[in-house]
């Protein structure tokens, strides 16, 4: 036997000396507690073991306690008798055996259902459920042959283990590490993978000063400001709800009823700020003196490509014209207030084929019989009151064919009419607009409903009211959506919190999630209300992305929440998860509140107010989240204390111990799975090959848009304007304006002439049929005119000419509108009716070129050299939405790249280790590159909605790389993988939920009646699935090659769950207290030896 101690002292490893340490750890607290107030302490080293004199812990040990000794590895401890503590060898002895029993203990036997019992002489069995140190002998004298076997065992065990990895401790007793193991469900976060406080040392992070210098400034305070706001919704959960649900119903109210305004003029939504083409417009509008545009209501007559100059075609135009004439309630009266004089009576302008039958349908059956009667009449060149024809604005697509007899046919493919409303009051207006559509539709259905019967002709309608209102319809068509949207966030929420458990279930708290997201949104709306921002067709997509983005911050405090210990006092779980998890939600709000801040300063209007709504409403939703929503959890926690079922809160249900302990909601396989993926994973060096595809498709996508996209898919108008692109050679009226010159000069003259002249070479330009500045100076240099009207026009000055030409009835009526003179009859502004020719509006190059080229004939202009406002240009109501054409790709590349770096910044200052920034910036340049080319491969194209999609996906995108990132850092695991299983462990469930509730969030737009609600849809699935994949799955596999290795936590660590006593039963209650005033000195005894052993 002694030989065996001789050899194990020659040869014992250096963890001898860490076993030595601990029990000198050890006696040192056992000698506190026995020795008395000044007595000196006996802390001399125990002598080395050797030949005569053992080492400590080697020497002879009773049969008794050998007996006892493997009676405690088997679980089944006998009742002994204590030692006294007559002698430190002796303690050493005994703590030095009591460590290295308890080391020797396996994870089999802490799993006996059996606990141990031990008693003494000193104290009945059930004082303590902690097994004393073991009796021993005097060291060398009574040597037992199981104390080397035990020591050998002892270093066989620990020279095997990893010390990079392994963190056993040794706690004073079984029942110790029993209570210790039973406690695993609680501080699993914390003792699974984290690496030893050495290791850490030894790990410092990249840049110490950065790191401590964030850590004091951003780790430190947003997370303490984060739980300085939650106080009041901490000690006043149902204040705090009553008082942030009443503010989010004031504040829409009060918004709705001061300065709410919906805005659904394209023009207004789409138009940049600062372009040429506003200023025009506002002049045209407030300052030119042009009378205020007639409001068009037009009819269009077709047969689908088809000749239409038929009989049939005509009787279809008189169909619709009686329609507004004869059936629209007080069409005479409201056409009286016009300016414009037909047959001696002020009424209504028309633009039509039937002026030649002077709108009456009985001249027409009389003198038409044939086609070719009709094809004769169609061709003159004069109606017959003597007004020239305008034939390119009444038969689209029109041409004249040569017949082989030298006759002539006309051809068109479509009949126009125009009916020119006054432009009086708006809301008498807007009133008759109304009832003339109201006349028109039944006429509309009845032609287009029944082919056979009208041989298959089709009539469309629209008036300028048309597009705003199908705009708005469009708007109140989605509303339904909400309350659809909010019906599955609430299923979503209550089946992620649902559990078989009627206590433990938190489904309810799934719906206080839903209600405090939509409370922010009310409150971000009315906000946004009352400071006057207007409400768009696009604004409607912030609800949508706001479900989504603001459940993952509920997510998120919900899984920290449930990481704490629950037998803890609600409010410190409270600032516990707080401290946990509020700089994720923090940095992640701050990224995102960024990015839309960035698209608040856009110049395009539906950018800028769409941004400014969702600025503002993540704001408010993190100010609910830490508020309300942590209200309502305290609420919850507090219900589950009192074992009140969920939903049903009033009644209570007698739950055992057992059922105490059910699984928290985010206790799941998900963490699991994800491991399992990123495990199975391809290596980031096959990432390129999959960015390098989609870079591709990116480099592929094309700029369209059709403004029918933002119009119910069924909206009459789409049919309109399909028919008007389809069967009308003649595109749009463009105007060409002149000011702030003397136009009455004959050199300004010939500039004016010369402009038009320009605009008309043009490919997209045809020349004007009609223009006063060219016309006036034919007719005054035409001697004939003269002599008809006995004058010398030549001897005229300027004005008195103009005079003598508008006083003409046919010249007012062409001219009349097109020319402002003051009191004095100069001329202070003009302008000449030109039509665009050539030009595909569906396709968006082809316009903007024409803009371009209209811009370049403008500024070559010599009059317009070297001014701010040019006194020469053209103008149409497109020439603004073709601005926006023009901007939204230099638009969309500027917000791209500042919006990458702004949040690159963001998570260089806010995330713990500055070499994040080298994963973030990458991370988000690939996620975007992806997202364009997935954009592309599903047939999409930039256009304002995919623009706004694209403008929001950055900070919507960044919370999925935030998120890990951030976890990564702060996690203690010893190595890569350990701290990537760890952040998927912790973080992976919120992020996936997240993810999944931003793409619920966006299916109700699957069914909207607009194409841009589901082009919206589209998108926001791509980019649900590239972030998951790419959060997920693609970040942790490039930390488990490229992380750094060191941990970054806050210069105050996150305080451990305290061990809870484990549950006894047939404890005596007279001995209950006795264990409670001796469990801290248990757990101070496990701290010891955990300090001392842990490897």
């Amino acid at each position: 036997m002694t030989s065996d101690s001789e050899a194990f002292a020659t040869n014992m490893p250096a963890s001898k000396a860490v076993i030595e340490e601990g029990a000198m750890v050890a006696v040192a607290a056992q000698d506190d507690t026995q020795n008395p107030v000044g007595e000196p302490e006996n802390l001399e080293e125990p002598p080395m073991p050797s030949s005569e004199s053992p080492a400590i812990g080697t020497g002879e040990i009773s049969e008794a306690s050998n007996n006892e000794n493997n009676n405690y590895q088997e679980g089944n401890v006998e009742e002994k008798e204590e030692p006294t503590a007559t002698n430190n060898n002796t303690m050493v002895d005994e703590a030095v055996v009591s460590a290295t029993v308890a080391t020797d203990i396996t994870g089999d036997d802490l799993k006996s259902d059996e606990e141990p019992k031990v008693t003494s002489d000193t104290q009945e069995s059930n004082d303590l459920e902690t097994v004393p140190l073991p009796p021993t002998g005097r060291a060398g004298e009574d040597a037992n042959e199981n104390t080397a076997e035990v020591y050998k065992e002892l270093e066989t065990k620990l020279s095997s283990e990893d010390p990079t990895v392994t963190n056993n401790t040794v706690p004073s007793s079984p029942d110790a590490t029993i209570d210790s193991l039973k406690q695993e469900s609680v501080t699993e976060e914390y003792d699974d993978i984290n690496g030893t406080e050495e290791q850490h040392k030894t790990r410092p992070p990249n840049c110490p000063g950065w790191t401590k210098w964030t850590d004091h400034f951003i780790h430190h305070q947003i997370p303490r400001a984060v739980t300085a706001l939650s106080l009041l919704a901490i000690r006043k959960p149902r204040w705090t709800v009553c008082i942030m649900a009443f503010m989010s119903l004031f504040l829409v109210v009060l918004g709705m009823a001061t300065n709410f305004q919906v805005v659904v003029e394209e023009f207004e939504v789409f138009a940049p700020f600062g372009v040429p083409s506003r200023e025009h417009r506002e002049w045209i509008q407030d300052t030119s003196g042009f009378p205020s545009p007639d409001v068009i209501l037009a009819t269009l007559v077709h047969k689908d490509g088809e000749d239409i100059v038929t009989i049939d075609g005509i009787q279809r135009v008189f169909d619709a014209h009686e329609a507004v004439v004869n059936d629209a309630e007080g069409y005479h009266e409201f056409c009286a207030q016009s300016t414009y004089v037909y047959n001696g009576t002020n009424t209504c302008r028309i633009i039509s084929v039937v002026r030649f039958w002077n709108y009456s349908r009985a001249i027409f059956e009389a003198t038409v019989t044939t086609d070719e009667q009709l094809n004769a009449i169609v061709q003159q060149e004069n109606y017959p009151d003597g007004t020239p024809v305008d034939i390119e604005t009444i038969l689209g697509n029109h041409k004249i064919i040569v017949n082989p007899d030298g006759t002539k046919t006309m051809t068109a493919q479509s009949l126009v009419s125009a009916f020119l409303l006054p432009n009086t009051e708006l809301e008498e207006v807007r009133a008759f607009e109304t009832v003339a559509l109201e006349a028109l539709f039944p006429v509309q259905d009845e032609i287009n409903d029944n082919p056979e019967k009208y041989n298959k002709y089709s009539l469309e309608v629209q008036s300028e009211r048309s597009y705003p209102d199908e705009f708005l319809r469009a708007i109140v068509k989605d509303f339904p959506l909400l309350p659809f949207l909010y019906i599955i966030m609430v299923s979503f929420t209550m089946g992620i919190y649902f559990r078989r458990h009627p206590v433990q279930s938190r489904a309810l708290l799934g719906v206080a999630a839903a209600v405090t997201v939509c409370c922010s949104i009310m409150s971000g709306f009315g906000l946004m209300f009352i400071f006057g921002v207007p409400f768009t067709n696009l604004t409607m997509l912030v609800p949508f992305v706001i479900f989504g983005v603001g459940l993952d911050d509920t997510f998120i405090i919900t899984g920290g929440f449930a990481r704490t210990n629950p037998e803890d006092d609600i409010e410190e779980r409270i600032r516990q998860t707080l401290k946990d998890v509020g700089l994720s939600i923090s940095v992640t709000t701050i990224t995102t509140t960024v990015a839309f801040g960035l698209g608040s300063v856009s110049n395009i209007p539906a950018i800028r107010w769409l941004c400014l709504y969702s600025m503002t409403t993540i704001v408010v939703d993190f100010i609910y989240q830490i508020t309300f929503f942590i209200a309502i959890l305290v609420l919850d926690a507090k219900r589950i204390q009192q074992n009140r079922k969920d939903v049903c809160v009033w009644i209570t249900v007698d739950e055992s111990d057992d059922q105490k302990n059910a699984p928290s909601a985010f206790d799941d396989e998900s963490p699991k799975a994800l491991q399992e993926v990123q495990a199975h994973s391809p290596a980031p060096k096959h990432q390129p090959s999959f960015v390098d595809r989609f870079m591709v498709c990116a480099s592929l996508l094309r700029q369209e848009f059709q403004v029918t996209e933002l119009v119910p898919s069924d909206s009459y108008v789409v049919s309109f304007l399909d028919a008007f692109s389809s069967y009308r050679s003649r595109s749009l009226p463009v105007y060409a304006y002149f000011r702030f010159v003397d136009q009455s000069d004959p050199g300004m003259q010939e500039q004016m002439v010369q402009f038009i002249e320009d605009l008309g070479e043009l490919d997209q330009m045809a020349d004007p049929p009609f223009c006063w500045i060219r016309d006036v100076l034919s007719y005054t240099e035409n001697e004939t005119i003269g002599e008809r009207l006995g004058l010398d026009l030549q001897a005229l000055t300027f004005n008195q000419q103009m005079d003598l030409l508008l006083s003409n009835p046919t010249i007012e009526e062409l001219y009349g509108q097109d020319i402002v003179r003051d009191a004095n009859g100069n001329i202070t502004a003009s302008r000449c009716r030109m039509y665009t020719e050539n030009l595909n509006l569906d396709v968006v190059q082809d316009q903007i070129d024409f803009l371009h080229a209209q811009v370049n004939v403008t500024t070559s202009q010599p009059v317009n050299q070297g001014r701010e406002n040019w006194a020469f240009f053209s103008y149409d109501d497109f020439y603004l939405t073709w601005e926006f054409y023009d901007s939204i790709v230099q638009e969309w590349i500027i917000t791209t790249i500042v919006g990458i770096i702004a949040v690159t910044v963001v998570g260089f200052f806010c995330i713990p280790d500055w070499t994040a920034s080298f994963f973030v910036l990458p991370m988000i340049a690939i996620l975007y590159v992806d997202l364009v080319g997935v954009i592309q491969f599903s047939g999409l194209y930039i256009n304002i909605v995919t623009y706004v999609a694209l403008a929001m996906s950055i900070g919507l995108l960044v919370d999925y790389i935030v998120h890990i990132l951030l976890r990564y850092y702060e996690s203690k695991g010893a190595t890569r993988e350990e701290k990537v299983k760890d952040t998927l462990r912790t973080m992976g469930s919120a992020v996936l939920s997240g993810g999944l509730s931003t793409l619920l969030g966006v299916v109700p737009l699957a069914f909207s009646s607009s194409q841009v609600m589901r082009t919206v849809f589209v998108t926001f699935f791509a980019m649900v699935a590239i972030g998951c994949s790419h959060g997920l799955i693609f970040l942790p596999i490039v930390l488990s090659y490229l992380g750094p290795e060191a941990t970054v936590v806050p210069s105050e660590p996150r305080s451990l769950p305290e061990p809870v006593p484990t549950p006894t039963t047939n404890v005596d209650k007279d001995t209950a207290p006795q264990q409670n005033a001796e469990q801290p000195m248990q757990l101070q005894q496990v701290n010891s030896y955990e300090g001392a052993i842990s490897v």
